[in-house]
């Protein structure tokens, strides 16, 4: 400290204070200096407040940590125009780093107060805060004028945040989770939200993938399937660059099947060799689900990874598969007598509800009802017709190479024509009824009972109106459909061709080999149709949701559409003070527009992140 003085203090005897003296006539001794010491913080927010903006606002600038490379122009940081009644009137990058409501009060009292010590006029201050706890740094009179602010987010700064989120969740998975590296993808969602807005993610993630600590249907569904899934896989997916990607890791958290022992242990082994895979061949990150995980080792792939502990995971794995041929038993069994009247049940209890009846806030219960009824009932019946439909396809491949010597390519190309002309899928059924309607009248008049719900943009981008709605876009999916050439005849080829190839290569074993296969075959078609057949029932939810947000953004007097930059959760809050979330509104929608020229791959590894 006592150097650190003395240099300063030296400072005023140098060359360069002599000459700026003598500019103005006088001598160097004639200068008396303060020198303030004080503990140098290591702040959760530091930046630059400007008092006296566009009438008396408040602008705010910071970044996390030290505020020098805000100072030094190293990063835009984030931005908040204060009103003087000390609500925020506009921001940007104020999500990647929220600061709190108490810091917040604390600036605009102590911006006051020094503004006040000098008699009004505008202040440039430095500041920084640690645990809630604001400190001034320094305050000087501001010599510029700033003219009108108005905050505008550039692609520039935008691409900048977007690194930055990026970067926050990997260093929260490194944390959490203690994987070496980090790799995103988006992939197996991209064509279901292939440019969401906030609730179009957030919907999904609040109903899928579990947010904010709650698990999801994910996590609920495989944990009943016997997954003993922890609190590492909720929250897989976040909302990066407008895009969802979803972190490998976490991801791979959700088929952790029991072995080897620990969840750690298998984010050490398995997950890391997921990671490193990926890292030299970003496209296996595309569909991992698929190919990449192992879900359905031999002893021998145990052995290479595991030793003399292969044995004792390889008889957990097949524990686990005998629980998964009990699930298919009973689940298919429970749909038809019991889930599939719940699901339609509700449906045509929330239908018959009248939404202008309902005050904002039971519009909002009303919405929450329809989101946990999602999360916990028809979601769930999704992902686990929808896990067995994928676990058996694998097991397929698995069991077309090894039992019938079939190369990649051709073990595909008869998987596909396996999986084609499905019985028992609801859209095939529906479709095949709109083509069969002697009229075009009566044929849409069906589909707007039957078909209706299904969006006219992506299925679960739920801002995208309903076919219902739009007598446009049901007009012409009821013309693609009737005029597809036969569409039944198509259908009834696929069919033909399936079950001549099923024939064919059951026909070539037999014994406990063909029927092996045969149940698995079986079993692959039965949950890839029923996945079809639950997707089409828990789509009319979401339409029944889509009201509701549409009847709730109007009464709140939001323009068109703004509704959509809210998430779910936030809806409470949007209600009670639809003017505290304007300024994130506004944001979000700059985003959004610069996210178009934010061109990012489908697979983030780490060492992307920068370039």
């Amino acid at each position: 400290i006592q150097k650190a003085v003395e240099k300063v203090y030296s400072q005023a005897r140098s060359s360069e204070v002599a000459e700026f003296m003598a500019l103005h006539s006088k001598e160097p001794s004639e200068i008396k200096m303060g020198l303030v010491v004080q503990r140098l913080i290591d702040p959760e927010r530091a930046g630059v407040v400007y008092t006296g903006i566009n009438e008396g606002n408040l602008l705010i600038q910071y970044v996390e940590g030290l505020g020098s490379v805000l100072v030094d122009g190293e990063t835009h940081g984030s931005t908040i125009l204060l009103n003087r009644d000390g609500s925020i009137r506009a921001s940007t990058g104020f999500e990647t780093r929220p600061i709190s409501a108490d810091v917040i009060k604390q600036i605009r009292d102590s911006a006051a107060i020094i503004e006040n010590l000098y008699e009004g006029q505008p202040q440039d201050i430095e500041f920084a805060s640690v645990d809630g706890q604001l400190h001034i740094l320094q305050a000087r009179r501001l010599t510029a004028d700033l003219g009108q602010i108005e905050i505008e987010e550039t692609p520039e700064e935008c691409l900048e945040r977007t690194k930055f989120k990026f970067q926050q969740i990997v260093a929260q998975e490194r944390r959490e989770l203690g994987t070496q590296r980090v790799v995103f993808s988006d992939a197996n969602f991209s064509e279901l939200l292939p440019r969401p807005t906030e609730m179009d993610f957030g919907v999904f993630a609040y109903i899928f993938t579990g947010s904010d600590g709650v698990p999801g249907a994910i996590q609920l569904g495989r944990m009943e399937m016997g997954y003993p899934l922890g609190k590492e896989s909720i929250g897989l997916m976040s909302y990066v660059g407008g895009k969802p990607y979803f972190s490998i890791a976490r991801d791979a958290a959700t088929f952790y099947a029991g072995f080897p022992e620990t969840i750690r242990e298998y984010f050490s082994t398995l997950v890391q060799e997921y990671l490193e895979a990926i890292l030299s061949d970003p496209s296996k990150g595309a569909y991992p689900e698929m190919g990449l995980y192992l879900q359905d080792p031999t002893l021998e792939d145990l052995e290479i990874r595991f030793g003399d502990k292969a044995p004792v995971y390889f008889q957990v794995y097949q524990d686990f598969v005998r629980g998964m041929h009990q699930q298919a038993d009973s689940f298919l069994d429970q749909f038809r007598t019991r889930e599939f009247t719940e699901m339609t049940g509700f449906v045509e209890n929330k239908r018959d509800m009248d939404l202008s009846d309902m005050t904002n806030e039971e519009l909002v219960i009303h919405c929450t009802g329809i989101l946990e009824h999602l999360r916990t009932n028809s979601c769930g019946n999704f992902v686990k017709s929808a896990r067995l439909g994928f676990y058996y396809s694998q097991r397929l491949q698995t069991l077309l190479r090894e039992r019938l010597r079939l190369g990649a390519d051709e073990s595909e190309r008869v998987f596909a024509r396996l999986s084609q002309g499905l019985d028992g899928s609801a859209i095939t059924d529906v479709n095949v009824a709109i083509v069969e309607s002697e009229t075009e009248e009566e044929a849409l008049i069906l589909a707007r009972q039957s078909v209706g719900h299904f969006s006219t943009g992506e299925m679960l981008e739920i801002r995208h109106p309903r076919l219902k709605d739009d007598p446009t876009a049901l007009l012409a999916y009821v013309r693609g459909i009737r005029q597809s050439e036969q569409y039944r005849e198509k259908f009834e080829k696929q069919r033909g061709e399936r079950l001549d190839t099923q024939l064919a290569i059951l026909g070539s074993l037999s014994g406990q080999e063909r029927k092996e296969l045969e149940i698995v075959i079986q079993s692959t078609q039965t949950y890839m149709a029923l996945r079809e057949t639950v997707k089409y029932l828990f789509t009319q939810e979401y339409s029944l949701l889509r009201d509701a947000l549409q009847v709730l953004g109007t009464r709140l007097g939001l323009e068109d559409d703004d509704i959509y930059f809210v998430y779910p959760r936030e809806l409470p809050v949007l209600v009670e003070d639809p003017q505290s979330l304007t300024h994130l509104i506004r944001s979000r929608k700059q985003s959004f527009a610069n996210y178009r020229q934010c061109n990012l791959p489908h697979v983030v590894r780490e060492s992307d992140i920068d370039s």
